[in-house]
């Protein structure tokens, strides 16, 4: 059921401190520990939609750098160290523009039962801060793989191509075999 219109929900989710946004997450992690675990005992390749790097949007509503900066480390502290969630080898960091992201958002609001908008998909400024902050880590971070998937601001790569594009740079990282 929908909670209102998009301007109350999204006020709603800013309301949250970033600290607490980032538990529930977590704690759905950790649920899947067992079946993770067991993946990792039969040697498989698991591969993840969203792990712990997911929850650095929410620094994106932190204005000052150095409480981003301390955000970050806690979202990882608390992730691997407390809940011992494993880290990953590599990351993929799928970029797409903020016209994008808004449009897609659109969609996947179209299919839902209540058509509502994840709340902080409304907010533009918001994903656009969140964008910069994923591409400020993958370009610091040498165990991200960053995949550009625009062929300009309004045009996305096909499936196809973005998938060719994700196996080459697992080739890169030597995760798949050349």
């Amino acid at each position: 059921k929908s909670l209102g219109n998009a301007p109350w929900r999204v006020r709603k989710i800013f309301s949250i401190d970033p600290y607490f946004a980032v538990l529930n997450f977590a704690a759905d992690r950790l649920a899947a520990m067992p079946e993770i675990q067991q993946e990792q005992i039969n040697r498989r390749w698991i591969l993840f939609d969203r792990w712990v790097d997911s929850q650095q949007h929410q620094a994106a509503r932190i204005s000052d750098s150095v409480k981003r900066q301390e955000f970050l480390q806690y979202i990882y502290w608390y992730e691997h160290t407390v809940m011992r969630l494993p880290e990953p080898d590599k990351v993929v960091f799928c970029d797409i523009s903020l016209e994008i992201a808004m449009e897609n958002a659109r969609k996947r609001a179209s299919t839902k039962v209540d058509s509502g908008q994840d709340q902080v998909e409304v907010d533009a400024k918001y994903l656009k801060a969140g964008i910069e902050l994923y591409r400020e880590t993958a370009a610091k971070n040498p165990d991200w793989i960053w995949i550009n998937c625009m062929r300009n601001v309004i045009d996305m790569k096909g499936e196809a191509e973005i998938q060719h594009e994700i196996l080459e740079g697992l080739r890169r990282h030597k995760i798949l075999p050349e």
